[in-house]
């Protein structure tokens, strides 16, 4: 059995295989983070810091948020009118600049949607549950900025 296990290691090793988020091939040493909410700005710096990128706000690149936009809508309700779900979308723009907002790259787009399942006897979970989406949502943002920026040309 461990010989199968460490064969099978062997293979996914050999084949490039990594876990999802765990690769450090971006080519950016360092950036600033600019124009965005905390909550999705504390992921973003997360995954820059896992790819060994130095956030500071002397770089002489910047990842730009231009807007953040949320969107909410019940897309299931009981026999009472409750809801029981929500959907929420998430729309993010953004950009890679140089110091002076001169742009490195052509705007990016990202939408993103999610649901909250809901217990309309218990406001204050379906509150925590609609908060757990959106966090997901801004981790997701932060995911596929990332591994958006691993297309671009790092040089300002």
């Amino acid at each position: 059995m461990r010989v199968a296990a460490l064969l099978l290691t062997l293979l996914l090793s050999a084949c490039g295989w990594q876990l999802r988020g765990s690769g450090t091939d971006l080519a950016l040493e360092s950036v600033s983070l600019k124009g965005s909410t905390m909550e999705l700005r504390q992921p973003l710096r997360s995954y820059l810091g896992a790819a060994d990128v130095l956030v500071h706000d002397q770089a002489p690149s910047v990842i730009m948020i231009l807007s953040e936009r949320w969107q909410s809508r019940v897309v299931a309700v009981d026999s009472a009118g409750r809801a029981l779900e929500n959907e929420w979308r998430y729309d993010v723009q953004w950009q890679y600049q140089d110091r002076k907002g001169k742009a490195l790259a052509p705007m990016r787009t990202l939408n993103l949607t999610g649901t909250a399942t809901l217990n309309p006897d218990d406001a204050l979970g379906s509150g925590d549950e609609n908060s757990r989406t959106q966090e997901q949502l801004r981790d997701d943002a932060a995911r596929l900025i990332m591994q958006q920026l691993r297309f671009l040309d790092p040089a300002p």
